[in-house]
């Protein structure tokens, strides 16, 4: 072999190797996670080894972050973390350099996609990502404390000092409509980067009651701190009574003024009890298979430990209702959603509906069904128009709810002039009725790196649909959907 043709053969082996080497470096930076280094100070934690299960069917997604919307800022430890179609987290990423702020995901076939993105210094947003993305993380306000409760004392008793409350709630929402929940520590401390500008606290506790501030303004790159004192909440303790007996397992669910729903389930005698209730007016639901579902309202006092007294039921009358599918006879799996104002009567399937009798006679109710030919596909559920229908003074009812098409509705969200958002859009979409403003829950639909989005299957009706982004804020617009198929809700245009 001559010396031109060894060299040629050398050259040939070493682009080889290379090419070798560098697909093998791209395959480990698309299935690998960086755990983070000992010591690392990110407020994030570690980012342990999430990689999905190989073998599975996926597609990559490429993406590359900035920072305030300048491509030339970076920030601080970002990771990404993609979700699984429940919103449970699936896998978490550890961004590259600030050199490199690119990132891989890997989104197994049936995921819709959906990511979490968020930094030491920047606030969490989520969007649904494609193969080549560019997303957005904007600077972040600390909001950090802790939460301390009050005890009942009796009357001339010192009032003690408050104690920290462990596993207390803070749901944070600003004013352009991002939400956060985060929980206080075993020390009742607590600690979340927010976006910039006013936005309003609710504290919950099982134990105390809860409090409104809404009187807040977050300012980029500072840090708010807060002690807040929960007074100490009433209890109520309540005998489920029905027709000479008490009505075990009779299901209670109290709604106060501050919105939290607190449920209980009666024992034996009918008992039943609900703590950390916040003074005010409040009502009381009660239900129990038999009897007319019944509201009492309650005011709860602040200067009471409790309140304990009877609840009793009237017996039921008759009442059914048939979900049809065209011409077809009553669909016997569908689903049927009942409820009175804000209050959900029942959620569950009609014929277990029939079986308990609950309506109350003069009473007005929502209805909505809905039935699903293929379970374990989300997108085939079909839905019946929203209903309103009264129970008679008297006598018995029956109502047939018909199965229609859905509406899907398609839009595009984007900034002041017609820019995009870069990620961390999304939108809301309720009923708009407010005869029907509990029939369906509101839904939130998150928009792609571009403000694209479309729904999930929706009853056909009236809508108030709200786009809204942490950053650039929110507007909204009342449309009619009541055309099955494809509904374009044209563009929502963001103020600055």
């Amino acid at each position: 072999m001559s010396l031109k043709n060894i060299i040629g053969l050398v050259l040939t082996l070493l682009i080889l190797l290379l090419i070798y080497s560098g697909f093998t470096a791209f395959r480990v930076s698309n299935q690998m996670i960086t755990p983070a280094p000992a010591g690392d100070p990110s407020r994030l934690g570690p980012v342990q080894d999430s990689r999905l299960p190989f073998g599975d069917d996926y597609h990559n997604c490429q993406g590359r972050l900035m920072f305030n919307r300048k491509a030339d800022m970076r920030a601080k430890n970002p990771v990404v973390t993609l979700l699984d179609n429940t919103g449970a987290d699936l896998s978490r990423i550890k961004v590259d350099g600030p050199n490199s702020p690119s990132f891989w995901v890997r989104v197994p076939e049936g995921n819709q996609g959906l990511v979490r993105l968020e930094a030491d210094d920047a606030y969490p947003i989520q969007t649904l990502i494609e193969k080549n993305v560019l997303v957005s993380l904007h600077e972040a306000a600390t909001f950090s404390g802790t939460i301390l409760g009050h005890v009942f004392v009796l009357q001339g008793e010192k009032l003690p000092d408050p104690t920290p409350l462990p596993k207390a709630r803070l749901l944070i929402e600003t004013a352009k409509g991002w939400q956060s929940e985060v929980t206080t520590d075993g020390t009742g401390k607590f600690e979340a980067l927010i976006p910039p500008g006013p936005f309003f606290v609710t504290v919950r506790s099982d134990s105390h009651a809860d409090a409104f501030f809404d009187n807040l303004t977050a300012i980029a790159g500072e840090t708010i701190d807060r002690q807040i004192i929960l007074p100490a909440g009433c209890e109520l303790e309540g005998f489920a009574i029905g027709n000479n007996v008490t009505l075990e397992g009779a299901r209670a669910s109290l709604v106060s003024i501050m919105e939290d729903d607190a449920d209980a389930v009666a024992g034996e005698r009918g008992k039943f009890k609900i703590t950390g209730l916040t003074s005010g007016m409040a009502t009381l639901y009660l239900q129990h298979p038999g009897y007319q579902e019944e509201s009492f309202n309650l005011l709860v006092p602040k200067d009471k430990i409790g309140i304990r007294k009877p609840f009793p039921l009237k017996p039921s009358e008759n009442f059914n209702v048939s979900v049809n599918l065209g011409n077809s006879s009553n669909l016997p799996d569908a689903l049927v959603r009942v409820t009175r104002g804000m209050e959900v009567i029942f959620e569950g399937p009609t014929a277990e509906f029939n079986e308990m009798n609950i309506l109350a006679s003069g009473q007005t109710y929502a209805f909505l069904a809905s039935w699903n030919p293929a379970p374990e596909d989300e997108q085939a559920i079909l839905y019946s128009i929203p209903k309103i229908w009264t129970m008679p003074e008297s006598g018995s009812g029956d109502l047939t709810l018909q199965i229609e098409d859905c509406v899907y509705a398609r839009g595009l969200v984007l900034s002041a002039g017609g820019g995009t958002t870069f990620g961390g859009a999304f939108v809301k979409i309720r009923l708009a009725d407010a005869q029907f403003a509990n029939a369906l829950e509101e839904i939130t639909v998150w928009c792609d790196t571009s403000g694209r989005f479309e729904s999930p299957p929706l009853p056909q009706g009236n809508y108030t649909v709200v786009a809204h982004h942490p950053f650039h804020g929110m507007v909204g617009k009342n449309v009619r959907l009541n055309q099955a198929g494809n509904a374009d809700l044209g563009v929502f245009t963001l103020p600055e």
